[in-house]
């Protein structure tokens, strides 16, 4: 078995998934002596039947006429107390575990490397964070109520039931084994379907998710059949693992309880036979029998708390794996305030993990201030080239420097927060325009450092006809604004950001002709100064830089500025040729 087996067994998951408790351990242990207080006033209120018969109806002992009614009300008072003190106090742990396994879920998918990002989708993550941690939460509490409280209280009446008579508990005896292997036999079958369970929750949570975030799409190209369709068979393979789950549990209940019938049967037929050799009292018999019949809830209990275990190992290996994956590596250790901006790509070559090589010996020299462009066509790997200065992926070989030092030698966020970025996929998040400029650790702004960016990106114009300006929500994924107004927002963002370092990935796409006139004034402002690295399709927006770089299949084939690009008749060239006799210029 290898080191990974190990850590994933369910037993290791398990233990792993109880030390969750030990944070919450006062209230853990109070709420195991109130699951014992109940269990103990189980087992002291059914030996009490024996004295009820015997005394107070046979012999109308005068005693025991108050004694016993008072010691019934007594243990039923104390098992109430008990469950009290148990129940809240498992659910308080409970939901403790939860709100921490959330948060350190979402840390971690927080902090790990775009990678993990890239092969896991939406759905999943979504799943793992609310289906996932319910159903492991439950495991780690609530299975643990069960089998502590209802195996001491079938402790206790197994107890009473020795006491009273050896040889018939031995009759009873006869069938636990017979149920713990029906029991075992079902675990793998509960744990199997637990985890195509859980992979379909992911699916039907990344149909939805893809189908409400594409509504519009969905509509004009009549796709709501197909959605339909899609849902229909996510959704109809989740109920059937369901079904194929509850048909294992609904198995395993009856089959207890069929075994303790036939007990319950054994007991009675071999009390009133000569086999035990002296008879018992009515009193202790119904004692007896009380205590088996007693055994009913707590077996059936903790046969069904199985299916909880089962499901909350196999959702708590899923979500240990994900909190198991190595977060970014970030151990750079030189200081940067606030870089020069020169950029270095030496003999750099990047692949994704598992694939074949995107980008082949990159040499690239970049000097602070200057306005570098990208071109080629799409695939060329000009956005996975911008990808690996700010480090979303890290290099293959070769190495990147920013002011002379490696990349990796400084802190993430001191590197990062060199870096403005606006890609192709804007980002907006369900809030208003301000919090989406004033993002992250630029919330802190001033106002009139914000109205100013909103200026420079063009943002005003619209801004100010919303009724509560920059107050106004953009909706979910920004879906209440145009596609130019959502770039807009992102540029305002970088720009407010006022970093060294400038990517722009296609940041005026989404613009009209008007708009981007005024945009590409103020980047022209804004990058003075400033290293920049633009990637455009559109090559009339780059015209003016310094540098333009052109690549093919992941690989540099030319760079210089615009006029000698034209004039070496090369790619850049044609490209340029081409774009401008299809928009109709010379």
């Amino acid at each position: 078995m290898s080191e990974l087996e190990r850590r994933y067994t369910p037993g290791a998951v398990y233990l792993r998934l109880l030390s969750y408790t030990k944070r919450y351990r006062l209230v853990f242990y109070v709420a195991m002596v109130g699951m014992a207080i109940s269990a103990a006033a189980n087992a002291l209120f059914v030996q009490q039947i024996e004295p009820l018969v015997e005394d107070v109806f046979v012999n109308r002992d005068a005693h025991a006429l108050w004694f016993v009614p008072t010691m019934i009300f007594a243990m039923v008072a104390m098992r109430a107390f008990g469950t009290i003190l148990g129940d809240y106090g498992m659910a308080y742990v409970a939901q403790s575990i939860m709100r921490d396994l959330r948060a350190e879920l979402f840390d971690k998918y927080l902090s790990v490397p775009a990678a993990i990002h890239d092969n896991e989708s939406s759905g999943n993550a979504l799943a793992k964070v609310i289906y996932n941690v319910t159903q492991l939460s439950r495991a780690a509490s609530r299975a643990v109520s069960i089998i502590f409280r209802e195996g001491l209280t079938a402790i206790g009446l197994l107890y009473v039931m020795v006491s009273v008579s050896p040889k018939l508990a031995l009759v009873f005896f006869g069938a636990v084994p017979l149920m713990f292997i029906f029991v075992a036999a079902g675990n793998k079958a509960v744990r199997r379907y637990s985890r195509r369970i859980q992979d379909s929750m992911g699916g039907v949570a990344r149909v939805v998710g893809e189908v409400v975030g594409a509504h519009r799409t969905v509509k004009i190209f009549g796709g709501e059949r197909a959605e339909q369709r899609r849902f229909g068979s996510v959704n109809q393979y989740n109920r059937r693992q369901e079904l194929k789950l509850g048909l294992v549990n609904s198995m395993v209940s009856p089959f207890v309880q069929i075994l303790v019938g036939a007990s319950l049967g054994m007991i009675v037929y071999v009390a009133a036979s000569d086999w035990l050799g002296t008879p018992l009292t009515a009193g202790a018999f119904m004692t007896f029998f009380f205590a088996t019949g007693g055994l009913f809830a707590p077996l059936r209990s903790l046969t069904k708390v199985n299916m909880d275990i089962q499901k909350g190992v196999t959702a708590a290996q899923a979500v240990f794996e994900v909190l198991d994956n190595d977060s970014e590596i970030d151990q750079g250790e030189t200081p940067l305030e606030r870089a020069r901006g020169q950029i270095e790509f030496r003999h750099v070559s990047f692949a994704y993990a598992g694939g074949e090589p995107v980008l082949h010996d990159i040499n690239l020299q970049i000097e602070p201030g200057q306005k570098v462009a990208l071109v080629g066509q799409s695939g060329s790997g000009k956005t996975t080239l911008v990808s690996l200065l700010p480090r979303f992926y890290d290099i293959s070989e070769g190495s990147i420097k920013v002011d002379g030092q490696p990349i990796d030698a400084y802190a993430l966020k001191d590197l990062r927060r060199q870096i403005s970025y606006v890609g192709q996929d804007l980002t907006l998040f369900d809030d208003s325009l301000r919090n989406n400029i004033a993002y992250g650790e630029l919330s802190d702004c001033s106002d009139e450092v914000l109205e100013e960016a909103v200026q420079s990106a063009h943002a005003d114009v619209f801004i100010n006809k919303m009724p509560q300006g920059l107050d106004s929500s953009v909706g979910e994924r920004g879906g209440k604004l145009s596609g130019g107004q959502r770039q807009r927002v992102a540029i305002a963002r970088a720009l407010l950001k006022d970093a060294p370092i400038l990517i722009l990935d296609e940041a005026t796409s989404a613009l009209d002709s008007q708009s981007e006139q005024h945009i590409q004034a103020a980047l022209e402002a804004l990058v003075e100064n400033r290293t920049t690295l633009i990637i455009a399709h559109r090559l009339s927006t780059i015209e003016h830089a310094d540098v333009i770089v052109v690549m093919e299949d992941g690989k540099i084939i030319e760079s210089g500025s615009h006029s000698e690009l034209l004039a070496s008749e090369g790619a850049y060239a044609k490209l340029y040729r081409t774009q401008f006799k299809h928009s109709g210029e010379s």
